[in-house]
């Protein structure tokens, strides 16, 4: 547990990073933004997550999103937030829209 300082200095480091004019979310798709399932096609990214990131990246945040899938299996959801970046293939691919 964090003390009411740390608590505050920690409170305020976050608000400082979340006004820095560069901004880069770094997140993994399956498993974080979308729920494991039992095929590639049945992992969909919801609307929630998908209104979410655009706004992110409405902003001005840079949104990457990294997986490990290959980088065709990931078209149809990169057009769902075409200002994002993607990271594919386990790194091996990169690309945004």
């Amino acid at each position: 547990m964090l003390s009411h300082a740390s608590a505050a200095s920690f409170k305020t480091r976050w608000h400082e990073l979340a006004q820095s004019d560069a901004l880069v979310l770094l997140v993994d798709l399956d498993g974080t933004l979308i729920e494991f399932a039992p095929t590639l096609e049945e992992a969909v990214l919801d609307l929630d997550a998908v209104l979410l990131l655009n706004h992110l990246v409405n902003v001005g945040i840079r949104v990457v999103i990294v997986s490990g899938r290959p980088s065709a299996s990931i078209d149809g959801i990169r057009a769902l937030v075409p200002g994002a970046w993607w990271v594919a293939e386990h790194g091996s691919w990169r690309g945004s829209k």
